[in-house]
């Protein structure tokens, strides 16, 4: 079989799976259908080629069959179809993954030659390697830089700058506490000397008294809240004075 023979000449390390099944007549599209089933099954496929030689359009009519199709549009694995010579067109190749113009050309895709392989394995080696060695210098260089940094060298260092921060603040702390402070209390005295002069004591202490009937001790505002024989107290600075209205006069 020309496929084979392409893959074993490419690549003899492939492993290779037939499926026996007609490729033409009524029996073909049942067959080719299980055999795409039966590989997408097995599990272990990583490709699977569908195709046959050329030959006229009744020929190859199978792979313009629904149920063909449609088992290589839904197939799991990657299908390449290769059905026929450059010039011949069936459905299957529009529903598979790859359309091959040949059998042969399906193999050859397939195929991957043993030396291309170990070429560009050997380059992606020499790639990796090339990109391990400058991530290796790259990691040198920041260790050194690292060993050299003033947190290693130094620590203490590090330091010096938040601490004298802090104690910037702290200063500054105090200082607006201490003006708040000052300001609290040269308002809290102004109050202070505002509420002692409206204060009794301090209308008392200028020379003026302060009159109570007693015993109810209600302050004498006019005098219309005092009668004769009534008993009164009057409040100076250092005490009080306890007497008796004998005689009240209206001013004209």
């Amino acid at each position: 079989h020309d496929m084979v023979r392409v893959i074993r000449r490419r690549n003899p390390k492939l492993d290779i799976i037939l499926w026996p099944s007609e490729v033409q007549g009524d029996i073909a599209p049942p067959q080719l259908v299980e055999g795409i089933n039966r590989l997408n099954e097995y599990g272990e496929v990583d490709l699977i080629i569908i195709g046959r030689g050329g030959g006229s359009l009744e020929d190859l009519w199978a792979f313009n069959d629904e149920r063909v199709v449609r088992a290589v549009y839904h197939s799991g694995i990657p299908v390449i179809s290769a059905v026929g010579h450059e010039v011949d067109l069936t459905l299957t190749d529009f529903a598979a993954d790859y359309s091959a113009a040949t059998p042969s050309m399906a193999a050859e895709l397939a195929a991957w030659p043993v030396e291309e392989f170990l070429a560009m394995l050997g380059k992606e080696a020499g790639r990796m390697d090339r990109a391990m060695r400058a991530m290796v210098r790259e990691a040198r260089t920041r260790l050194t830089a690292l060993v050299r940094s003033p947190a290693i060298v130094r620590p203490e260092g590090m330091l010096e700058a938040p601490y004298q921060r802090l104690d910037n603040q702290v200063r500054l702390l105090h200082l607006l506490t201490n003006r708040r402070r000052n300001t609290f209390q040269q308002r809290a005295a102004v109050l202070t000397s505002r509420l002692e002069a409206l204060s009794p004591l301090a209308v008392l202490a200028r020379g003026y008294s302060v009159t109570r009937t007693l015993p109810a001790r209600n302050v004498i505002r006019t005098i219309a809240d005092i009668q004769p024989g009534q008993t009164v107290e009057t409040i100076v600075p250092g005490g009080e004075i306890e007497s008796t209205v004998t005689r009240t006069r209206k001013k004209e």
